[in-house]
C-alpha cells in the first residue's frame, strides 16, 4: 500500500479552549531510578511470599522461542502451519470484512509514524513531556485521506522494553507488512467496544472513549510507579495508545495491551470476575459453537483456583493491584481467568538446571536501585526498602524524571542472583514461568492459569453514582457492579479469597 505523508506535527495535549500546548507545572526536581529488570518480569505480589519447594515446581512445555542468528525467534513448522489454519473465537478481517479499511489504515498509520519518526523508541530517562507527547501524522492511501496520532509513544516503547518485547517484535506484529490479516474477537461481550486481535495473537486492541483514553493518560507517571513497586503486578500491561480521524467522522481511540489469554491453543475455561452476582451470569456456550463464552461471577460460584505454593502471592498482589486502583477512584474492572488442563509432562518435577533459569527470569539483571536526587533512598541495592509505595508519594515531591539503568544481561547471574533472592520478598516476587506471557500465568498442579486485572478506566464520576441507583432498581438489590471504589475493592479482593484453596 503505497503512501505519501502530507504533515507531520509533533505536539502535547492542549487544554480545552485553548491553542497554546500545556506546559508542565513548577515541580521540585528529582531523579527516579526505574529498575528496568523488575519491571521485566512481569508478575509480582506479596510481602511475605510463601516459600517455594523444589519438589512442587512444574514444568512447562510452553516456551519461548529460539532465535536464530540474527536475533529474530525461530518457530517450528507446526507453528507456521497452525497460524494459517481457522481459529476458534475469532474471523479474520479480510477484504470482505465491515472493518478491513479501518484495522489496514490503523496499520498503515503505526507504519508511517515508524517510518517517520524512527528515533522514537524507549528511553533511559522518561520526563513529563514524554507523559503528554503526541505524533500526528496526516496520510494519503488508495483515494483515502485520514489522522494518524501516536499518545506518549517514548513511554509505550519503554514499557516494551521493560517486559521483553522488541520494537521490531511490537512493529512485525501489529503491523506486519505481509498480508497477514488482524482477527476480530467474537465473544458475548456487550461493551460495544471493537476488539481487534494481531495475526499472532500475541497484543489486543480495544477501541476506547476519549475521556478513558485521556484519564489513562494522566494515570501513566502512577501506571509506571506501581509496576515500580510491584514488578509483578497482574494489571494488564497496556504497550500502545493511538487514534485514527477519518473526514466527517469522530475520532475513534484504541489501547494496545497483551492478550491476557496467549497463548489461548490449550484454554478450556474464561471468567470474567467482578465480584458481583447481580446480572453476572452467562448462559454456557453450545456444544460445537465457534464463538468464545467468557463466563462470569454466578458461573464461578462453584469454581475453586488452586496456585499450589503461589495461593498467598496471589491473594496479596491482587490486593495491592485493587487498593492501588481505589486510590485512582477507579471501579468496574474485572480479572479475567483462562484456565487449562496441564498435560502428564507438564507436572513433572523441574530439575535444578531450570529453576535456576527461572530464577534468572525472575530477578532484576542488575540492582542500581531507585533514589531521589535529594537522596532520599526507596531502595539502594543493600537491602534497604522503605515501606511506602510511589503512589503515596505527595504531589508535591513527584519527579519529573524517571531514569531507567541500563539493562546489561552478561552480569545477570553473578551479580543479582544473591542481591534478588535477598529482596525477593520484598520486591513482591514469584518464580515465574518458562513462557511467552509470564506476567500473567500462574501454574498450579493440575492447571494452568491465565490472569489479570482489565478495563480499570472507569472512574467513579457522576455518571457511576447515578447509575448505581438506577441498578438497585433494575436487580432490586445492592450487589452489583457499580459500587464506590473502596467498596468495590473489599468485595472484589474477599470474593477472590473466599474461591482461592
Amino acid at each position: 500500500m503505497e503512501t505519501s505523508a502530507k504533515k507531520y506535527e509533533h505536539h502535547h495535549f492542549k487544554k480545552r479552549g485553548s491553542s497554546k500546548a500545556m506546559s508542565p507545572s513548577p515541580l521540585k526536581t528529582y531523579t527516579v531510578h526505574f529498575n528496568l529488570n523488575s519491571f521485566r518480569s512481569s508478575n509480582s505480589v506479596s510481602p511475605s511470599l510463601p516459600t517455594v519447594s523444589l519438589g512442587s515446581l512444574n514444568t512447562s512445555i510452553d516456551q519461548a522461542p529460539r532465535k536464530n542468528k540474527n536475533g529474530k525467534k525461530r518457530h517450528s513448522g507446526w507453528y507456521r502451519l497452525r497460524r494459517k489454519l481457522p481459529r476458534k473465537g475469532v474471523v479474520a478481517i479480510e477484504n470482505s470484512h465491515p472493518h478491513h479499511q479501518l484495522v489496514s489504515c490503523v496499520r498503515e498509520g503505526i507504519r508511517e509514524l515508524s517510518r517517520k519518526f524512527p528515533a522514537v523508541g524507549p528511553k533511559m530517562e522518561l520526563n513529563k513531556l514524554d507523559l503528554t507527547e503526541v505524533f500526528k501524522t496526516e496520510i494519503q492511501s488508495n483515494k483515502k485521506v485520514f489522522e494518524f496520532e501516536s499518545y506518549s509513544p517514548s513511554v509505550f516503547a519503554t514499557i516494551r522494553q521493560a517486559i521483553d518485547i522488541t520494537e521490531s517484535e511490537f512493529l512485525n506484529s501489529v503491523a506486519p507488512e505481509d498480508d497477514h490479516p488482524y482477527y476480530e474477537f467474537i465473544s458475548n461481550s456487550k461493551s460495544g467496544q471493537d476488539f481487534f486481535l494481531s495475526n499472532n495473537m500475541q497484543f489486543m486492541f480495544k477501541s476506547n472513549r476519549q475521556r478513558d483514553v485521556k484519564f489513562f493518560i494522566s494515570i501513566l507517571r502512577n501506571y509506571l510507579q506501581h509496576f515500580i513497586s510491584y514488578p509483578h503486578s497482574l494489571l494488564v500491561k497496556y504497550v500502545g495508545c493511538y487514534a485514527i480521524k477519518f473526514p466527517g467522522k469522530p475520532k475513534k481511540y484504541f489501547l494496545v495491551m497483551q492478550s491476557i489469554f496467549y497463548p489461548s491453543d490449550r484454554i478450556e475455561e474464561r471468567f470474567d470476575i467482578k465480584g458481583c452476582t447481580a446480572g453476572r451470569y452467562q448462559k454456557p456456550n453450545a456444544e460445537g459453537s465457534q464463538i468464545i463464552i467468557v463466563l462470569k461471577d454466578q458461573n464461578f460460584l462453584t469454581e475453586v483456583l488452586d496456585f499450589g505454593d503461589q495461593n498467598q502471592w496471589f491473594l496479596q498482589q491482587i490486593q495491592a493491584d485493587s487498593e492501588f486502583l481505589c486510590g485512582l477512584n477507579c471501579m468496574d474492572y474485572s480479572l479475567l481467568i483462562g484456565r487449562q488442563k496441564k498435560h502428564t509432562d507438564e507436572k513433572v518435577t523441574e530439575h535444578v538446571a531450570t529453576i535456576v533459569e527461572r530464577i534468572g527470569k525472575s530477578i532484576s539483571p542488575i540492582r542500581k536501585g531507585m533514589l531521589m536526587s535529594n537522596g532520599d533512598a526507596l531502595y539502594n541495592g543493600q537491602g534497604d526498602y522503605t515501606n511506602r509505595a510511589l503512589n503515596d508519594l505527595k504531589e508535591s515531591t513527584f519527579q519529573d524524571i524517571i531514569t531507567l539503568p541500563e539493562y546489561k544481561p552478561g552480569v545477570m547471574f553473578p551479580r543479582s542472583l544473591t542481591d534478588g533472592v535477598e529482596n525477593f520478598h520484598k520486591e513482591h516476587r514469584r518464580l515465574l514461568p518458562k513462557s511467552n506471557n509470564a506476567l500473567h500465568i500462574l501454574d498450579g498442579e493440575e492447571y494452568r492459569y491465565f490472569v489479570g486485572v482489565v478495563d480499570f478506566l472507569t472512574r467513579f464520576d457522576w455518571r457511576q453514582k447515578t447509575a448505581q441507583y438506577w441498578k438497585i432498581v433494575k436487580y432490586s438489590c445492592g450487589d452489583h457492579s457499580t459500587k464506590s471504589p473502596k467498596v468495590y475493592s473489599r468485595r472484589f479482593i474477599n470474593f477472590l479469597r473466599d474461591h482461592v484453596r
